[in-house]
């Protein structure tokens, strides 16, 4: 089980070297509830998920922005910002995962009362499907994404042709 969440940034700022709540910080007590810090946990991957969801939406207009690029030098530029963006995306999808898996895990070896077990289950199962959700807008955008490239290049193969000719 991970004993600590990798520092995350809040929804819409720049990476400012926050750091989220920890597991540790969970089990150890203090001023607030157990639960409000569970929900402490669960707000800020949900925050992550939004701010991961626009990366997405980030990642479209750049693929959009390729797409319709004629300059080599200003495609090259852009290619190696939409291969930064999908690597900033696909390690920010499986850092989620696993915090969603470690607090499964964490509301498996935790003995709690009937009405925090269905609140802390039915919390979880939402970012589960938010994060789901998230994967599939991603794939089909890579999918989409990947059509558009292969129509183009097929375009260009054909105007080829009729130039040779």
């Amino acid at each position: 089980m991970l004993s600590k969440f990798i520092p995350r940034r809040r929804h819409g700022s720049a990476d400012s070297g926050e750091s989220g709540r920890s597991l540790d910080s969970f089990r150890s007590g203090g001023a607030s509830t157990d639960m409000e810090k569970y929900l402490t946990i669960l707000n800020g991957i949900e925050n992550d998920i939004d701010a991961a969801n626009d990366d997405v939406d980030d990642l479209g207009v750049i693929h959009e922005t390729l797409l319709s690029t004629a300059d080599g030098t200003r495609s090259e530029a852009i290619a190696r910002q939409r291969d930064q963006k999908t690597t900033q995306i696909n390690n920010h999808i499986v850092r989620l995962r696993g915090e969603l898996n470690a607090v499964e895990q964490m509301n498996r070896n935790t003995s709690l009362t009937p009405s925090e077990e269905a609140t802390r289950r039915t919390r979880h199962a939402v970012l589960a499907r938010k994060l789901m959700g998230l994967l599939d807008k991603y794939r089909q955008l890579e999918r989409e994404s990947q059509k558009m490239y292969r129509r183009r290049m097929e375009k260009h193969i054909r105007i080829g042709k009729l130039v040779t000719l």
